[in-house]
Parts: C-alpha cells; structure tokens; sequence
C-alpha cells in the first residue's frame, strides 16, 4: 500500500510553476516544480497545521533536534511598508530529477471536482485549492549541526481558479506619434510570443471593447474533498 500524502488546508495559491519545470537558481541544482501557498494567521486550520509540521520534523529529524530558523518551509508575509500582513507563505517544491538522475513525473493537477487539468490552462496567483505533499526532515545547508524541511509536490487541486493572462504590447502601451513600422497601416501588430489555450476574458477588457463600439444597448451577460 502507498504512503498516504498529507493534504493542506485550503489556501491561496501563488507563483505556481506546476506544468514546466523552472531552472534552479544555483548551478547543478535540478530543475524544479513549485507553488506557494498562504495562509492567514488567525485561522485555526493554520495553527493546526503549523503545529503538525512542527511535530513532524521531531519525528523525522529526532527529538530535540537544533532546527535552523531559516531552515523551515514557511515564512512570515511582509507588505511594501515592510509590516506583517498576518499571512505566512508556504513554499512546495517537486524537483525534475532524483539523486541519481532519475526523470521523475510532474505534479498531478485536478480541478474541484478531481478531473484532470485541461491542458494550457495556467493557474493564476489568487487562486485558491489544496495541496497534498510529503514533508521531509533535511540538514540545514547554512548551519551546521542544524536541521530543516521542505514539502514534497506531490498533488494540486484547484478549488477556485483566478486564469492567468499574460500582457500583450497592447495592454502596456498607449498608441504614440511616431516611427510606424512599414506596412503597419495594412496589417494589425500581432504580438509573436506564445500564448497559452485561451482563457475567459477579463470583466475589464470586455468592457474596453463594448465602450470602443457603436453604441447599441448593453447585452445581457461546494467543495469537494480532495
């Protein structure tokens, strides 16, 4: 029988980067899937579920054991003004390759309902699921004699989905005076960079388009466990 997986609470996603792998930002460390995850303070589901990754790193690391403070897979959310927001950031990681070398599988992604992900749709920050993880005990890379933990990627379901738009040259920049690429009056400018499956158009952006038309009447327009 397989291990069975820890499932968070429910959380606000953020960063998450769990179809491609990103690079790793320090040389000869593998590629890597992750999101992170928010949680509010006062909530008691978080304090909970502190507690028991706390619990966790004894049990795996040893009781007692010296735990680096940098060396947990949370941190405390900091505003602009440099002022905490009451929210803690937990970061979930999946890397490309074993030790050895070994190709391993993405992350399994599923809507509410545990259907499969439709292919190109991105997840955007704001959104909101569950995460199923292995959390792991590890010496901390910094201090010596120090222990840490990182949460194991393992499963994300997507509860509440915020698309993922990416900004076109259109929505940056004003139309200005100016140099005009030959043949630009003939055709439209097209903005070559890939773009993933269409996502539903912002709220925003339709009523751009419907102000730049003729005037013609305004047209109408539970969770699951994982």
């Amino acid at each position: 029988m397989s291990k069975a997986l820890i499932v968070t609470p429910l959380m606000e996603f953020r960063w998450a980067k769990v179809f491609d792998p990103e690079d790793a930002m320090e040389a000869g460390k593998p590629r890597a899937w992750s999101i992170d995850g928010v949680l509010s303070i006062a909530d008691p589901s978080t304090i909970d579920f502190v507690t028991f990754l706390e619990t966790e790193s004894q049990t795996q690391n040893g009781a007692g054991s010296k735990i680096d403070k940098n060396g947990w897979p949370w941190k405390e959310e900091q505003g602009e003004d440099g002022q905490p927001t009451g929210n803690l950031i937990f970061r979930f990681k999946r890397n490309e390759t074993t030790q050895k070398g070994k190709l391993l599988p993405p992350p399994v992604v599923v809507d509410a309902k545990r259907n499969p992900w439709p292919e190109g749709e991105l997840i955007g920050n704001g959104s909101k699921g569950k995460i199923a993880f292995d959390p792991y005990g590890l010496d901390s890379p910094t201090v010596r004699g120090a222990k840490g933990m990182s949460l194991w990627l393992n499963m994300v379901q997507v509860v509440d989905l915020v698309p993922y738009v990416k900004a076109t040259a259109q929505d940056v920049f004003a139309e200005e005076e100016g140099y005009a690429a030959p043949g630009a009056a003939a055709l439209p400018f097209k903005d070559e960079t890939p773009v993933a499956a269409a996502a539903p158009v912002p709220l925003s952006q339709r009523l751009r388009q419907q102000a730049a038309a003729p005037a013609q009447g305004f047209p109408g327009d539970g969770e699951v466990p994982f």
